[in-house]
């Protein structure tokens, strides 16, 4: 199989929805695809989209899939970050110039074009709170904070497969997250309704934060779909 397609890999349905819908691949989702895969074409080019879960053990693991059964010709790991950099806002998007392995400390970088001059970080947990942020900026002069691109782009380059990196800013340097928040949504990026309204329960003083959070993702995965389409057009 020639190396066709360009695959669109989001950790999420919350982050893939607004390229689901711009890009037409609503109605063309592959049913005996593990992980959840659709393709479509836009301006010519064949493309699919994967959602991987969360984390870098599922975006590791449809990395894999997509490389082995797609064969495409560029992967662009695409969804939402925590800005680092006090100067990024929300619905920022960034196509970072370096990704850096939280945990080994190699620094990868994108082999397709369009590279912004910024810094992604990929670490294994959530980084809730202002203080967190600032630790990892310092320590890593990252601008945002993921968790799972530079699992997912060493095995492109591996591969010898191009890849980049599309994230847009969900949570700025000086916010903090709910507390609670990584117990409330799944691995697959769906949502725990009944942890998260024990949580609620619990403490209803999170209801605002969530409230905040969850109309800074919905601007930010339309920046990013905004972003991705553009890209894919003056290609």
């Amino acid at each position: 199989m020639p190396r066709e397609p360009i695959v669109i890999q989001c950790p999420t349905r919350i982050e893939a929805h607004p390229l689901l819908r711009r890009l037409d691949f609503q109605q063309n989702r592959q049913p005996e695809a593990e992980p959840p895969t659709w393709i479509a074409r836009h301006a010519d080019i064949k493309m699919a989209l994967i959602l991987s879960g969360v984390g870098q053990a599922r975006a590791t693991s449809a990395t894999k899939w997509a490389l082995k059964q797609l064969q495409p010709r560029g992967l662009i790991f695409a969804g939402v970050a925590g800005g680092l950099n006090p100067r990024l806002h929300v619905a920022d998007v960034i196509t970072p110039a370096r990704v850096i392995d939280g945990r080994t400390r190699e620094t990868l970088t994108p082999t397709m074009p369009g590279p912004t001059d910024d810094t992604l970080v990929t670490v294994d947990r959530v980084i809730n709170t202002p203080g967190q942020k600032a630790a990892l900026y310092a320590e890593f002069n990252a601008d945002a904070v993921d968790m799972e691109t530079a699992a997912a782009a060493s095995l492109c380059d591996r591969a010898s497969v191009p890849w980049r990196s599309a994230r847009a800013i969900c949570d700025t340097a000086h916010a903090e997250l709910p507390n609670g928040l990584a117990r409330m949504i799944d691995d697959d990026g769906r949502i725990q309704w009944r942890a998260t309204a024990g949580a609620l329960l619990g403490d209803p003083q999170r209801i605002g934060p969530l409230i905040i959070l969850a109309r800074a993702m919905r601007r930010a995965t339309r920046a990013l779909a905004d972003a991705i389409v553009d890209s894919i057009e003056s290609q």
